[in-house]
């Protein structure tokens, strides 16, 4: 993880300090600050029309909140964490399901798992949250509908993020404390509750939808994650999503010395004319923060003496020709 025991709880004798004494150093907020792994932010903001503020745009309240990427990391720690609780709460739902099935029909089984879908949305997703959304068809006309219903549960856990990521469990979280997160902690932290609740469901409705196809699911499958992370963050440096999606399953595939082969593929892509040679930067960056692999610079093959890191550079190249060929054979008539 890359934000997992980033603070050292340690002093200079190597004793292990009291998360207690770290959270009370002067300027303890501006530190976290400081580091990236929190920020600043207004929770909301008015325009005052009193004389004395002469309409200005003043804040309601300054809150300290950590980073999205932060965010994302301690949600899947907390997941992880307590997925004991999920995975005990879905094998129950899979039992009883099997009862409830059991010599249905293909028909009475759909009909079954739609009531059985909409039952556990109604639980995640309060009555009259239906979100309406217009758009303008290729006539001209405006078509009206309801938001998507894992479109809502997409950006609902992204809420769930916020809430809990407090200070008071982030900062245990930065210090590497795992004697903070006992079992004990669900029972009094409502916002992991809710969590391993939401989880649970979400697990469920993934799965019926996987088996029943009620609704095209275009943000928890694989693909839908990728096609996110690429509209997001790298439609600069990768031209088409299709081969960001070959060079993010390519890179998944290394284990074996993958900082070599990260940088052989570089060059592979380079000679090939999908990245700049000199300008390896953004690679880098989407290597550390998809993979966590940090890196400073790529290496040339003149600049390595084992030969096999040439090797790998010519054997990468393969591997992207073969998957020209094979996108070619895709757009054939």
């Amino acid at each position: 993880m890359a934000y997992f025991n980033n603070i050292n709880l340690k002093d200079e004798s190597g004793s292990k300090k009291a998360l207690e004494l770290i959270e009370e150093l002067e300027d303890f907020d501006e530190l976290l600050v400081g580091e990236g792994y929190f920020q600043w932010e207004n929770s909301a903001r008015i325009v005052v029309s009193d004389e004395i503020f002469q309409n200005q745009v003043v804040p309601l309240k300054r809150q300290l909140t950590p980073v999205k990427e932060l965010r994302d990391e301690f949600y899947e720690f907390i997941v992880t964490r307590w997925k004991i609780f999920i995975s005990e709460d879905y094998n129950d739902f899979l039992r009883e399901w099997d009862k409830a099935v059991f010599g249905k029909d293909a028909l009475e089984l759909r009909k079954y798992a739609s009531g059985l879908f909409l039952d556990i949305m109604s639980v995640l997703k309060p009555e009259g949250f239906d979100k309406v959304v217009q758009t303008v068809n290729s006539e001209g006309d405006v078509v009206s509908y309801t938001q998507a219903k894992f479109e809502y549960l997409y950006y609902h856990r992204n809420a769930l993020k916020r809430a809990l990521a407090t200070k008071d469990m982030v900062v245990p979280f930065l210090c590497g404390d795992l004697e903070y997160f006992t079992e004990e902690l669900i029972l009094q932290n409502l916002n992991i509750r809710t969590v391993v609740n939401f989880e649970t469901h979400l697990k469920i409705l993934l799965n019926l939808n996987r088996q029943f196809k009620f609704e095209e699911d275009n943000y928890f499958s694989k693909a839908a994650e990728l096609k996110r992370k690429y509209e997001e963050g790298y439609m600069d440096l990768f031209n088409d999503f299709e081969f960001f999606r070959f060079v993010y399953n390519k890179i998944t595939s290394f284990r074996e010395y993958p900082e070599m082969y990260i940088q052989a593929f570089f060059l592979a892509m380079a000679g090939k004319g999908y990245l700049e040679e000199s300008k390896p930067k953004s690679y880098l960056n989407f290597v550390k923060k998809e993979f966590g692999v940090e890196l400073i610079r790529v290496l040339k093959p003149k600049e390595h003496l084992n030969r096999k890191y040439y090797e790998r550079v010519q054997l990468l190249t393969t591997e992207i020709e073969k998957y020209e060929a094979s996108m070619e054979g895709k757009s054939a008539f």
